[in-house]
C-alpha cells in the first residue's frame, strides 16, 4: 500500500491546523489583537495553551512565505504610469522598548495593489527584491516629503499635493483670519480648486480637464507663485505660514497642468 504525500503545511510538523494559523494572523493584523491577548483567548475559550513565542513563529512563518508575493505586487505598483505615496507615523513595539517610526503606503491608481512598508526599508528593499525605482516611469505623487527627491530616474516626475500645501495656509488663517500674507493665498487656491469643481460637475473627462487647466489657470498659478516668493521673507521660521511657505511652488504647478488639484 502507497499514501499519498500530504499536501504542503504553511508549517511542516505544526500540530496547530492550518485553520489555526490563519485565524492567528488575521486577529493580528486585521482585527489588531495583540498575539499575547490571543493566546489568553485561546485558553480561555478552548482550554488551548499555546505561548506567545510559538504565535510569533507563525506569524514571521507566514510573513516569510508572502514575500515573493509582496515582491511581485511591488514591481507592478512601480512599473505603473501614476503611483501616490504618502507616510503614517506609527508606534512599533520593540526589545529595546517602545519606539516610533514611520511607515510609507503607496497606492497605484493602475494596478489595485496597496503597499506598506518601513520608510528605512522603502528603497533597500525593492533593490533587494530585484525592484529598481530608476526603472520607473510616469507620475509620483507626494506630500511634497523631501526624501522623494532622492527616488526615480529621469522618466519619473515627481508632483507635488495641493490638498497639502493649502492645509499649511489654511490652519494660518484659522489662527489670524486677517493674516495679509495667507488669506490672498488661501483665496486664489481656491479659485483654482473652483477650476476643477466646475470640470467635475460638467463631466468633462480627464483631457478635457487637461485642456480646461491650461487654459484656465495659468494666471493663478503665476501670482500665487508670486504670494509665495514674497512671503519668504517675512514668514517667521517657526510659523505655521512657513511651513506652507516651504513648499516646492514649482513641483505644485506641475501637478496642476498635468492632474489637477487630486492627480484625477
Amino acid at each position: 500500500m502507497v499514501s499519498a504525500p500530504l499536501p504542503p503545511r504553511i508549517i511542516e510538523r505544526c500540530l496547530a491546523s492550518e485553520r489555526i494559523v490563519i485565524d492567528t494572523v488575521v486577529s493580528k493584523y486585521c482585527n489588531h489583537t495583540p498575539l499575547h491577548r490571543q493566546s489568553v483567548i485561546l485558553e480561555r475559550d478552548i482550554g488551548l495553551e499555546i505561548s506567545r513565542a510559538t504565535l510569533d513563529g507563525w506569524v514571521l512563518k507566514v510573513g516569510e512565505l508572502l514575500i515573493p508575493m509582496v515582491a511581485a505586487m511591488r514591481r507592478e505598483l512601480i512599473s505603473g504610469s501614476y503611483i501616490q505615496a504618502d507616510e503614517t507615523p506609527v508606534d512599533v513595539q520593540t526589545r529595546e522598548g517602545r519606539d516610533r517610526t514611520t511607515k510609507r503606503t503607496s497606492g497605484n491608481t493602475v494596478a489595485p495593489e496597496d503597499l506598506w512598508c518601513s520608510t528605512s526599508a522603502w528603497v533597500a528593499d525593492a533593490t533587494d527584491r530585484g525592484v529598481s525605482w530608476d526603472s520607473s516611469k510616469g507620475i509620483l505623487q507626494t506630500d511634497g516629503y523631501t526624501a522623494y527627491d532622492q527616488i526615480g530616474g529621469k522618466r519619473m516626475v515627481l508632483a507635488a499635493c495641493w490638498a497639502h500645501a493649502r492645509r499649511q495656509f489654511f490652519e494660518a488663517v484659522q489662527l489670524n483670519p486677517r493674516d495679509p500674507v495667507a488669506t490672498p493665498i488661501v483665496a486664489r487656491m481656491d479659485e483654482l480648486f473652483a477650476i476643477d469643481a466646475e470640470a467635475r460637475r460638467k463631466g468633462l473627462t480627464i483631457a478635457a480637464r487637461h485642456v480646461r487647466r491650461q487654459e484656465t489657470a495659468k494666471d493663478l498659478l503665476d501670482d500665487i507663485r508670486s504670494k509665495v516668493e514674497a512671503a519668504l521673507s517675512v514668514a517667521l521660521p517657526s510659523s505655521t505660514l512657513q511651513q506652507g511657505l516651504s513648499v516646492r511652488a514649482h513641483a505644485l504647478e506641475e501637478t496642476y497642468t498635468i492632474s489637477g488639484i487630486s492627480g484625477t
